[in-house]
């Protein structure tokens, strides 16, 4: 495999408008900027943890606070629905349910094996479940350890 041709990265920040264009020469340089900038938005997104936490502290029991320049901090909730199996029964066939349905592979992996120990399923089910499971693939990415 060669390195390609020198490349440029632009980094905009949102906040300033300022405009970085960092050049690329080969593909150690490559390699070593994608650490650094992994490594840097995993201290980022610490530190926006604690920031977070700090604001939630400071807004206390306010749902919102208005800063002087119109930037507002305000505590949100979002909701979403769980559909029960019982109220789709009563609208839906059995196929179309099973449509609608997603497997927790890792909470069936607890429950099989727990009842795999207690001697309720063969020793070989989950076994089994894996090898009859259907792969589904995320698309193609790279991956840089």
């Amino acid at each position: 495999m060669e390195d390609r041709a020198t490349t440029k990265v632009k980094v905009i920040n949102t906040l300033t408008g300022e405009i970085t264009d960092v050049l690329i020469n080969n593909v150690e340089e490559a390699k070593n900027l994608y650490v650094e900038l992994a490594a840097s938005a995993t201290a980022l997104g610490k530190a926006k943890d604690q920031l977070r936490n700090y604001l939630d502290d400071f807004l206390g029991e306010d749902e919102k606070y208005e800063f002087a320049d119109g930037k507002v901090l305000r505590r949100i909730q979002r909701t979403s629905k769980v559909y029960r199996v019982e109220s789709l029964k009563k609208y839906l066939d059995e196929d179309q349910i099973e449509v609608c349905l997603k497997v927790d592979t890792k909470v069936a992996d607890q429950l099989i094996g727990e009842m795999q120990e207690r001697g309720e399923l063969p020793p070989d089910t989950l076994k089994n479940i894996r090898e009859e499971a259907d792969s589904k693939s995320t698309a193609p990415f790279v991956e840089l350890r």
